[in-house]
């Protein structure tokens, strides 16, 4: 079978007015296909997205890779409307596979997750109905005929190819952001003469286990935000750090868990939910993971510590959000080179309750029920690229560690890099000091790349108020 290599003009659908209004998002759909190595595979569309510069660039596009697995488009649309890169260059986001438009299986994962829950929830309870969901959604589209096991980085890196083919370029310009850099290097290994210039923004590696990478570097952020907090003179050496103070907390909601009536518009809405030990460390890693909300550390964990229920409301909705697309993310994580067994409990050993909250071994038992066999191995996804990187890495990466970069830009001979301070994962989407390297480093490349990026205040809000 061929695939059609067009890019169709479409109306645009977006849920969130900021995006819907703006006439400088054009929309098309790019159709591919389905399972590309079945003797007869279906077609799907995907969602692609022009963000236009400012004045009529003569250059071609920067391809615009998005993290999750899974996410949606709007988000990355909204940072890209202000952003500084549109003062040189068109961006062309490519929605990955399985989201928005493009033929989206298990889309109502959530809906799923909270069937006959009964008039509380808690976190335990909500890890059970996602597996319960996971599976149900998997085989009802398999019952569909949707070919599940093709939403995979393998397959996302062959519609980098056919987006490029569709655009008649011979090379591609690539900012990839946290997933999206992950499949930035499945690209570049399965095309790399065609390959200009690459961003890494909140670098992911694959020729290492991914479990240890995301478990140790949520530890490591917390000790070094600690630490800069000590010397901004923000905390006291006499104090609990962040760390102990979360996995007190931790301890005090596991033995007393706070109910709260979940908030409006959410699909769980009127459902009470228990807010237990998992969720107060999910709160301290979505308040990491921004790249604006690392000094408004201690009033998190104040609020966490207040048991308030308005207080907790609010942290909570940070990470039930609708930005990605939980079945996508799934199977896509489902299909990644994984630890074995025992090395699983090693990591369990190492990092505690850490590691249980993030690698929960039950949701590996439903990827082998389900059928998910695991791509490759990690080694076979290091590209051999020669061209222009830059590595942006957040000083305080929840997901990512610096060390992990620096073991990857040993890998290329013209790679540069840059630690953003106060930086979460991702930092070239939001913040200010980063934006403005990004623009910089595709207007002129690396060479004329100022290497500092200061914190200012300014730009930073919750800096602002935690000092005050």
């Amino acid at each position: 079978a061929e695939e059609g290599w067009d890019l169709e003009r479409a109306d645009c659908h977006f849920d969130r007015e900021f995006v819907r209004w703006r006439g400088d998002v054009e929309c098309y759909r790019l159709e591919v296909l389905e399972a590309r190595l079945e003797d007869a595979p279906r077609s799907i569309r995907l969602g692609v997205y022009l963000v236009k510069a400012h004045q009529r660039s003569n250059q071609p596009p920067i391809i615009h890779l998005m993290g999750g697995p899974g996410e949606y488009a709007e988000g990355t649309l909204i940072a890209l409307l202000d952003h500084p890169i549109r003062e040189v260059r068109d961006v062309l986001v490519l929605e990955q596979r399985g989201v928005g438009v493009s033929s989206a299986f298990c889309s109502e994962l959530q809906s799923y997750r909270f069937w006959e829950i009964g008039p509380v929830v808690d976190s335990q309870l909500a890890l059970q109905l996602l597996i319960v969901g996971l599976i149900t959604c998997i085989e009802e589209a398999q019952d569909q005929g949707v070919h599940v096991a093709s939403y995979n980085t393998t397959e996302n890196a062959a519609d980098v190819a056919a987006l490029r083919f569709a655009l008649n370029l011979n090379q591609i310009d690539i900012w990839g952001v946290s997933y999206g850099t992950v499949l930035a290097q499945a690209y570049m290994r399965l095309e790399p003469d065609r390959v200009g210039t690459v961003l890494f923004d909140g670098t992911f590696d694959l020729s290492s286990p991914w479990e240890e990478t995301i478990v140790s570097s949520f530890g490591i952020a917390l000790e070094n935000t600690w630490e800069q907090c000590l010397l901004d003179g923000i905390c006291l050496e006499n104090e609990l750090t962040f760390t102990e103070r979360m996995f007190e907390q931790v301890k005090e909601y596991n033995n007393t868990p706070v109910e709260l009536t979940t908030f409006a518009g959410e699909t769980f809405d009127g459902f009470v939910s228990r807010v237990t030990g998992s969720d107060v460390m999910s709160i301290v890693h979505s308040n990491l993971y921004q790249s604006h909300a690392h000094m408004n550390l201690p009033f998190v964990l104040e609020q966490i510590e207040s048991r308030s229920e308005a207080d907790l409301v609010e942290q909570v909705g940070r990470f039930f959000s609708s930005w990605f697309s939980e079945g996508v993310y799934y199977s896509m994580r489902c299909q990644m080179p994984r630890l074995a067994e025992i090395e699983i409990a090693g990591l369990y050993s190492r990092y505690g309750a850490l590691a249980e909250l993030m690698v929960p071994e039950e949701l590996y038992e439903v990827c082998e029920q389900i059928g998910f066999v695991p791509e490759n191995s990690y080694a076979s996804f290091v590209p051999t690229f020669e061209g222009p990187i830059l590595f942006m890495s957040g000083e305080w990466d929840p997901i990512s560690p610096l060390s992990l970069t620096d073991t990857m830009r040993d890998r290329y001979t013209n790679a540069t890099y840059l630690e953003i301070p106060y930086g979460g994962h991702g930092p070239g989407n939001w913040l200010p000091c980063a934006r403005q390297l990004v623009r910089d480093y595709f207007a002129r490349g690396s060479t004329e790349l100022t290497t500092s990026c200061a914190p200012d205040p300014e730009d930073y809000p919750s800096m602002q108020e935690t000092s005050q």
